[in-house]
């Protein structure tokens, strides 16, 4: 399983005014470094939580299918699946139409599975045959749960006041308030087997 980025958000979850607010900086002066604290935040709260904070595209390769019939989409929350790629047994790309697998979006993960009484499509056995790309996050940041937000805005506190920590904040070395408030949102993606 292969997971690449194809288009990041083009909003962050905090304003930087709100960031600025928090931080109790007077004036503007650190806006820029502000905006560039406010995007490794949200990274450090999607890395703990493995969701996406934020609307943004992302392309999962698989070299099958799962004997289950689910395939379950990291990154929730699922807002759609934008495509199924296959290479067929003749080694040609094909496009899986929609109309014959189902998109689960209401559940977290998100889940994809042939339609009602079908089947997955016959696919060459090789690496990255299979090619899924989604759209995940929430749509607004107002929908971003409130204890992620108040994390995200702890990590940002932290990386404020620690500009040249040595060492490297991850998920399991988060402030203790965000990692706290983080947990209850990690998701889990169950076996694909």
């Amino acid at each position: 399983m292969a997971l690449s980025l194809v288009t990041a958000p083009v909003a962050e979850p905090l304003l930087v005014q709100e960031a600025i607010d928090h931080l109790r900086i007077d004036g503007s002066t650190d806006a820029a470094y502000v905006f560039t604290l406010i995007r490794a935040a949200r990274d450090q709260a999607e890395a703990a939580t493995k969701r996406a904070l934020m609307r943004q595209t992302w392309k999962l390769l698989l070299d099958g299918l799962p004997a289950s019939g689910v395939v379950y989409l990291p990154k929730p929350p699922l807002a759609s699946v934008t495509h199924v790629k296959y290479y067929d047994t003749a080694g040609v790309l094909q496009t899986w139409s929609s109309s014959l697998y189902t998109v689960d979006a209401g559940s977290e993960p998100g889940r994809l599975y042939p339609a009602y009484g079908g089947i997955w499509p016959s696919y060459r056995a090789q690496p990255n045959a299979i090619e899924i790309q989604f759209v995940c996050g929430y749509a607004t940041a107002d929908l971003i749960p409130a204890s992620i937000l108040h994390g995200l805005r702890l990590v940002l506190g932290h990386l404020y006041e620690n500009r040249e920590e040595v060492g490297y904040l991850t998920p399991s070395r988060l402030p203790a308030g965000a990692a706290s408030l983080f947990s209850s949102y990690e998701v889990m993606l169950p076996s694909c087997a």
